[in-house]
């Protein structure tokens, strides 16, 4: 029955691309063609071969699938959408290698005024950007420069009807340089924007359509580590509206974890075990720790994995699964060293939990730097890594062709 559905569906997409060749010759030529379809008729079956299990993996939609890895993010290079904002005294650093992000900062109600800055490109594939006139993610200006590979300017704005910007100038050409100090300016004087670039005037135009005319400022990169200074906005009167150094944001944590207690918990790239980045665990009183949740826990079953860390924690790490308030599994791993060292971890949950947490925290004097974090249900580990109750379900589906 199935066969026969699809082979008369693919029949029709067949009829149907006939009819529309013949459609066009039909225009070309004065000769009419005739095609007669019989729905009822059934010729060939498909091959029961063409069916199978198809998956497409988009962003996080398998994660609790098929693989038994219980661990969100192990090695914490996914990054908040947010960026990695520091100040190293009076400069403002962006570390994430990450697509559009930016940190606007100011009054929303600005209008006329200047923006200027030095900005310096670190590293990465691109340059940096620069917002004007930003009142929320879908209305505000940038000027994006060293943008598309690195090889040309262009100021975009947000469309408030779509998701997305519209480029909104010609590209001018022109690349960005790790290492040097460029000054930029803005100058924006009802629907004229006027941006310049180490004093050189790249573009002057007037947005007539869907300008917005007030907004705050802010700085920002894509796929790129920069850092900027000297940031000033000026009244087109010459009154300082406001000048120094944007407050940033609480230290994140990486996607996935979340941090607490009485400590510093943020993302740094000081010597990780592997990839870009690594986690930091600092306190000086109390306990400082990184959760994520939610985990389903199941009553009984052996969860084994094990954490790479390095640092001083004389009291060492604890590590626990919680359901709410509730401690149903917990293992204190002996005190870290200042080398890389991986400990093996193995829990046992009391009871079944739906939404459980874990929990990696330390105890006051520590500093560690965590990476690698793992855990998996022994049963999933015994099949390879795979949950055996979806291995079993994919068996009874019998595809002949697997496609993920």
């Amino acid at each position: 029955m199935q066969g026969d559905f699809a082979a008369k569906g693919m029949l029709g997409l067949l009829l149907l691309s006939v009819l529309g060749v013949y459609g066009m010759m039909a225009q070309q030529s004065e000769t009419v063609k005739r095609v007669t379809i019989d729905p009822q008729r059934v010729i060939h079956r498909v091959d029961e071969k063409v069916y199978g299990h198809f998956l497409e993996h988009i962003y996080h939609s398998v994660h609790g699938g098929l693989w038994g890895e219980i661990v969100w993010n192990r090695s914490f290079e996914e990054l908040p959408p947010g960026g990695l904002w520091r100040l190293a005294g009076n400069e403002l650093v962006q570390e994430a290698i990450a697509t559009e992000v930016f940190l606007p900062f100011g009054n929303p109600d600005w209008k006329d005024y200047e923006f200027s800055l030095e900005a310096q490109k670190l590293e990465g594939q691109e340059g940096f950007l620069v917002l004007f006139r930003y009142r929320d993610r879908r209305h505000y200006y940038w000027l994006n420069l060293g943008g598309w590979g690195n090889t040309s300017h262009a100021v975009e704005r947000a469309h408030p009807a779509q998701r997305g910007r519209q480029r909104i100038t010609f590209p001018v050409q022109g690349r960005i340089e790790p290492g040097r100090w460029y000054h930029i300016r803005i100058r924006c004087e009802g629907r004229r924007i006027r941006a310049w670039v180490d004093e050189r005037l790249i573009f002057d135009f007037d947005d007539d359509a869907n300008a917005h005319l007030n907004g705050c400022v802010g700085v920002g990169t894509w796929l790129t580590r920069a850092k900027f200074r000297n940031l000033k906005v000026t009244a087109l009167d010459g009154t300082v509206l406001w000048e120094g150094v944007p407050q940033v944001p609480q230290p994140p944590t990486a996607r996935h974890w979340q941090a607490y207690g009485t400590g510093e918990v943020r993302v740094v790239d000081e010597h990780p075990l592997n990839g870009r980045y690594c986690q930091l665990l600092r306190c000086q009183e109390g306990e400082v720790g990184l959760r994520q949740f939610p985990l389903f826990l199941r009553a009984g079953e052996r969860y084994t994995g094990s954490l790479w860390v390095r640092g001083e924690a004389p009291k060492g790490i604890v590590v626990r699964l919680r359901d709410g308030e509730r401690v149903v599994a917990e293992q204190i791993v002996s005190a870290p060293t200042a080398a890389w060292r991986e400990y093996a971890l193995e829990l046992t949950p009391s009871t079944t939990v739906q939404d459980g947490t874990l929990e990696i925290a330390v105890a006051a004097p520590a500093q560690v730097w965590v990476d690698q974090v793992s855990l998996m249900a022994e049963s999933s580990a015994k099949t390879g890594g795979f949950r055996p109750d979806l291995l079993e379900a994919l068996k009874g589906l019998r595809p002949p062709v697997i496609r993920w």
